[in-house]
């Protein structure tokens, strides 16, 4: 009786994000290998806070392309850029990519990018010239905790396959059917699924204040606390109006009237123009507080 044909290699990632401690050092160990340039990057890592205090953490997911065996950005390449290697891997070649974006609109994964020195479609290909001499990538060199794996999905005995075919691991949008070769084991879902990480309370992101009924074209900026002419601002008395002083309450008239009217904000009493004279800045009270 004959044996039965070897299966062909099929390269394969292993990501262990119970390992994972977001120290970056993939991300640049890419970019150093590949010499990505500024701006873009072939892999980064994606954190996410869970839990409810005082039992919160923050999960960690590396992000990077998934080698599709059904690769989408295959498909959609006009010139047969992007194509899949029979060892698994989803390469690219410069040489013949028109910068179309074509890939980059048929990934699910945002994968993909545009390299600005040379304008064409890039994206991780598994370090392919290192695997080809037998080295294993710089993200997997690199990683202190051992947290990304890198094997032969066919090979029984490798390190990968024996984690893939006896422990619970999960893929990214399995929904979308491009049976992806990245896997993660210990990921949050909340991290694998934008969708599924919660909301911040109080609508407050970064240094933008936004309510319901802010206005999606507008970008607000500073202070979430409502701003203030200067501590002694009407909002229904013009600054300077019946004297130097002011009764408190929000800034309800423009800051060129102000500055030009209150006492508190020029303490010479000047009342002149709308705006200074040229030279004259405002001074040290009223830049702080703006």
């Amino acid at each position: 009786m004959s044996e039965p044909d070897e299966l062909p290699r099929r390269w394969v990632k292993l990501l262990d994000q119970d390992r994972c401690i977001g120290c970056h050092a993939c991300t640049t160990a890419c970019k150093s290998e590949n010499e990505v340039p500024l701006g873009v990057t072939r892999t980064y890592v994606k954190s996410v806070e869970v839990g409810t205090f005082p039992q919160v953490r923050r999960a960690f997911q590396v992000t990077r392309c998934n080698q599709c065996a059904d690769a989408p950005c295959v498909s959609a390449c006009p010139t047969q850029a992007m194509y899949r290697r029979e060892d698994g891997i989803v390469d690219f070649d410069k040489q013949i990519c028109i910068g179309c974006k074509a890939c980059i609109a048929a990934c699910p994964y945002d994968a993909i990018f545009i390299n600005p020195q040379d304008n064409s479609a890039e994206k991780c290909n598994l370090c392919a010239h290192r695997l080809e001499v037998g080295l294993e990538p710089a993200c997997v060199t690199v990683c202190p905790t051992q947290a990304i794996l890198v094997g032969d999905l066919n090979d029984p005995d490798s390190a990968v396959a024996e984690i893939i075919n006896r422990e619970p691991v999960t893929v990214r949008r399995p929904e979308k059917g491009t049976r992806p070769g990245v896997f993660y084991k210990g990921a949050h879902q909340a991290t694998l699924d934008p969708l599924a990480a919660r909301r911040p309370d109080g609508g407050l992101f970064a240094w933008a204040t936004q309510d319901p009924g802010h206005d999606p074209g507008h970008v607000a900026a500073g202070h979430p606390v409502p701003r203030r002419c200067c501590p002694t601002t009407s909002a229904t008395t013009p600054p300077g109006a019946g004297g130097s002083a002011c009764t408190p309450g929000p800034r309800a008239w423009p800051l060129a009237a102000c500055w030009s009217r209150c006492s508190w904000c020029w303490p010479d009493g000047w009342a002149g123009p709308a705006r200074p004279p040229a030279g004259r800045r405002p001074p040290w009270r009223w830049a702080s507080w703006a």
